[in-house]
Parts: C-alpha cells; sequence; structure tokens
C-alpha cells in the first residue's frame, strides 16, 4: 500500500508542477508569440480552464496519499503536516483560480469593448490588469511551492524498510 501511495504522490505532484512549468514557460510565450494577443488570451484563458480540474485532482490525489503515507509510518508527522500545507495552498491557489480570479479576469475582458485598443488608466481595464496580475503572482507561488515540495519530497521520501 505505501509503494502504491508513495508512487502516486510523487506522479501527482510531478504531473502538477510539470503541467504548470509547461503552461507558465512553453504554451503563453508560444501562444503569445505566434498569434493576435486577443486570440492568444482566449486560447490561453481556456487552457488554463481546462487544467483547472486536472490540477484540483491531482491535489486530492496528492494529498491523500501523503496521508497514507503518514499513517504507513513513511512519513514522520512533522513532514507530512508540512506537505499537507504546502499541498493545501496550492489546492487552494488553483480552486481560487478556476472559481474566483479566472471568472472575473474573464468577465471584466468581456466587458470592455475593443479591449486591446483601451488603455491601461480605463478603470475596467486596471481591474482586468490588477486581477491578471495578482492571477500570475499567485500561479508563481504556487509553482515554486510545487517545486519545492518535489525536490524536497524526492530527497526525503524513503521506504520504511530503506530501500
Amino acid at each position: 500500500m505505501n509503494r502504491a501511495a508513495r508512487a502516486l504522490y510523487f506522479t501527482a505532484l510531478g504531473m502538477w508542477v510539470g503541467g504548470m512549468a509547461t503552461l507558465a514557460f512553453v504554451v503563453a510565450p508560444t501562444a503569445f508569440r505566434t498569434v493576435a494577443r486577443p486570440v492568444a488570451g482566449t486560447v490561453f484563458g481556456a487552457v488554463l480552464r481546462a487544467f483547472g480540474p486536472m490540477q484540483i485532482g491531482l491535489g486530492i490525489v496528492a494529498a491523500v496519499a501523503v496521508a497514507v503515507l503518514m499513517k504507513g509510518g513513511e512519513l514522520r508527522l512533522r513532514g507530512g503536516v508540512i506537505r499537507l500545507g504546502i499541498l493545501l495552498l496550492m489546492l487552494l491557489i488553483a480552486c481560487n483560480a478556476q472559481f474566483v480570479l479566472g471568472p472575473a479576469i474573464e468577465h471584466e475582458r468581456a466587458s470592455i469593448p475593443n479591449f486591446d485598443s483601451v488603455p491601461a488608466g480605463v478603470p475596467a481595464r486596471a481591474r482586468f490588469d490588477s486581477l491578471h496580475a495578482w492571477s500570475v503572482r499567485l500561479a508563481s507561488i504556487s509553482l515554486l511551492a510545487g517545486l519545492g515540495l518535489l525536490i524536497w519530497s524526492a530527497a526525503t521520501v524513503k521506504p520504511a524498510d530503506g530501500a
């Protein structure tokens, strides 16, 4: 059971962090470099909406796996609680992006006719820019937290038999 929990934990966390990194460092720059900005924004927004449920599912799987590893003795209480805390933070950020910030950003963008020609000082555009900046900050925190957790876990999670 612990071997399966360990495999699920690393698979879920690796897919989650890898997915975030791929979106941030490959998909977004490529989309905004190759197609018109309005199209890139629409496409990337759709990609983020599709990735949100996957993030939430992977986070739940990783958290359950940590709980199983704690119960099975592979993780000490303190290390398990810290891991669960980081996963909870990442899950909260993912849920916020999926159910709060993402829809608010889409609403603001849709409420501005000719969005790309509106200067930054216009109140609706300023609200959009502020929401977008918060979204980027929170996604960055989640990515860094997940990467740190993945590295720390790879260095410290060992089977109970020492193998």
